[in-house]
């Protein structure tokens, strides 16, 4: 996924504010608990957890851009996982909100522009590919 960002609304926002929002401390990055809060911080909403507390695995990776002299700054978001319904889950989460309404906040700065689903097989499935044309 591309989003932009609007830069110069999240520098104006209050560093606490900006803080409840991405759900960590801006200075020393230390994990804020919002379960008792009415709305969720983009942290919160973007961990998926079965009924056990357990989160599903998802890599994540993110690549700041930025072309200055237009004005453009943003980031491209990978995330690898087994489950295609877990990357599905957090966007339903991030967008329509936990509960519904109570959209990730994040998304007041950060604008998506693209964003699309891949399907990578495992060598274990490649294999199998392999040996059904090789009989």
């Amino acid at each position: 996924q591309k989003y932009l960002h609007n830069m110069a609304a999240w520098k104006e926002t209050p560093t606490h504010v900006q803080e409840e929002i991405i759900g960590r401390t801006k200075i020393d990055n230390i994990e804020i608990d919002d379960d008792d809060k009415p709305r969720k911080s983009h942290k919160s909403l973007a961990t998926i957890e079965d009924d056990a507390g357990n989160e599903y695995d998802i890599l994540r990776d993110n690549m700041p851009f930025g072309r200055p002299g237009q004005n453009e700054f943003g980031t491209y978001f990978i995330g690898y996982t087994r489950y295609l319904w877990v990357i599905e889950k957090m966007l339903q989460r991030m967008y329509v909100g936990d509960p519904p309404g109570a959209y990730d906040r994040l998304l007041d700065f950060s604008t998506p522009h693209t964003g699309t689903t891949f399907f990578a097989p495992t060598r274990p499935m490649l294999q199998k590919l392999v040996e059904g044309v090789q009989k």
